[in-house]
Parts: C-alpha cells; sequence; structure tokens
C-alpha cells in the first residue's frame, strides 16, 4: 500500500514483508524505515501531514508521528462497548473464512481530523474519535461486500 502526505513532498509504503517506509518524493530517497509488528494492508496520514495511522491484521490499528514514527497510539483488536451499530439491510449471508485473519482494507481522516473511518475484511466499516483515544463511536454491520476505498468530501 501507498499514501502521500497532503502537506510535505514525502510518501509512505507498506510492503508484504512488514515493512513500513517513509520516502522524499523529490529525491526518493528513503526517510524512514521499520518493521510493523503485524502485516498491513493500508495506511494513511492525517490532513496536517502530521500522524500516520495504519491499519494491521487482526484490526489492530497502529498510529506514528510522521517526522520520527514514535507511536501515539496502538490498539488491541476491536473491543465492543459504547458503540452504537448502524444497520444495513443486505441479503448476502457470507462470511470470513475460518483462519482468515480479518483486517482493515482502508481507512481515511475526517477533514478537521476529528475522525477516522476504518473499514475491514469482515465487511464493517467503523468511525473511532480521534481525540478519544480512538474510541468507537459507531459502525455498520450487514454490509454487501468489503469496502476498499473511503472518501470524506467536504
Amino acid at each position: 500500500a501507498l499514501c502521500t502526505n497532503p502537506c510535505t513532498p514525502i510518501f509512505a509504503t507498506i510492503t508484504e514483508d512488514k515493512m513500513l517506509r517513509v520516502w522524499d518524493s523529490q529525491s526518493l530517497a528513503l526517510i524512514h524505515s521499520m518493521l510493523l509488528p503485524q502485516k498491513s494492508k493500508c495506511l494513511t496520514f492525517s490532513r496536517d501531514g502530521n500522524l500516520l495511522a495504519i491499519g494491521l491484521a487482526g484490526k489492530q490499528l497502529l498510529v506514528l508521528q510522521t517526522s520520527d514514527l514514535q507511536t501515539v497510539f496502538t490498539s488491541m483488536p476491536t473491543s465492543t462497548g459504547d458503540v452504537h451499530d448502524i444497520s444495513v439491510t443486505s441479503s448476502n449471508t457470507s462470511t470470513t473464512t475460518i483462519g482468515e485473519t480479518i483486517a482493515y482494507t482502508c481507512m481515511a481522516y475526517f477533514p478537521n481530523q476529528t475522525l477516522l473511518a476504518v473499514a475491514s475484511t469482515d465487511r464493517m466499516m467503523e468511525i473511532l474519535d480521534v481525540n478519544g483515544e480512538f474510541q468507537c463511536l459507531g459502525r455498520t454491520r450487514g454490509l454487501m461486500s468489503t469496502i476498499t476505498r473511503l472518501d470524506w468530501s467536504e
């Protein structure tokens, strides 16, 4: 996966070998790299470019400072709690194959950076409160297919 920083000429990549790399887009020089604790399929920069959110296998979230890749937040798999379910009617009854790891497929920050939407292979989308330590505020259930792109258009 690849994402570009909206404010500075850098981009980040993640690869199957669990490596995160941050590159200078003008010189193509490697700026930072780190080995992630798990495989990842998606990442996104915050709108101000200061944070890099990474969706890890097992629906874990890792948020790093862009400048030095220091951890700002890390989560365990999503738990239940005060989460508001958003019902979606669907006739699709397929489920995730046993043994398949559920992972985030895409994510996007809300324009004012207060929310982060994350979608996963279990056909769910969750809205996380960035200022509340990424607590889940709501989630969709019963989607017909996996979400592969999110856009908070203004």
